[in-house]
């Protein structure tokens, strides 16, 4: 029949491998979350062991500020072009190497800073492929409860980010 158009739903085939997806992003989203703040709660002792202003250290959380001013149109190209797994692996890979930097902060004050750097891209990424990644592996009922467990693990691991560092510093220490 010409002239009658006929609309096509997609058929999504969701298997229960789309929440272990889900504990995996989350995973990586909590933990390029804690790296993220995870100086910022310890910012005094910080300045006292590296010898640099307050004000520096502070200014560490700010790394994901400016990568998203700079990164987030190419990384929304990059997420739409090669998708969600794509950008996953990319966040798996940066917050490798941002913790490996992170290894040698006794060295220097610098490698801190470096080491802030590919956390903030990773949580960036993370943050541009959360919907992405529930449109791809979720089905059309499913994908806001998927894009809110993410936001959640963001937060959640801001929340370790700040926590986890006084752990380990007492108030007469040096």
């Amino acid at each position: 029949m010409e002239g009658v158009s006929i609309e096509v739903q997609p058929n999504y085939e969701v298997t229960c491998l789309r929440w272990l997806q889900l504990a995996n992003v989350c995973w990586l989203t909590i933990s390029a979350y804690i790296s993220w703040t995870c100086m910022s709660p310890i910012g005094y002792q910080v300045s006292e062991h590296y010898g640099v202003s307050l004000a520096v250290v502070n200014a560490l959380p700010a790394m994901l500020a400016i990568v998203e001013i700079f990164c987030s149109l190419p990384f929304a190209h990059l997420i739409e072009e090669k998708g969600a797994s794509r950008a996953i692996l990319l966040v798996s890979v940066l917050n490798v190497i941002g913790f490996s930097i992170k290894l040698l902060t006794n060295v220097n004050f610098y490698f801190c800073l470096l080491g802030q750097i590919f956390p903030s891209i990773a949580a960036q990424v993370t943050l541009q492929a959360s919907t992405k990644f529930a449109a791809t592996w979720f089905g059309p009922n499913e994908r806001v409860i998927a894009v809110s467990i993410i936001v959640i693990a963001q937060s959640v691991g801001s929340a370790i980010g700040y926590a986890l560092p006084v752990a380990f510093f007492t108030e007469d220490q040096d």
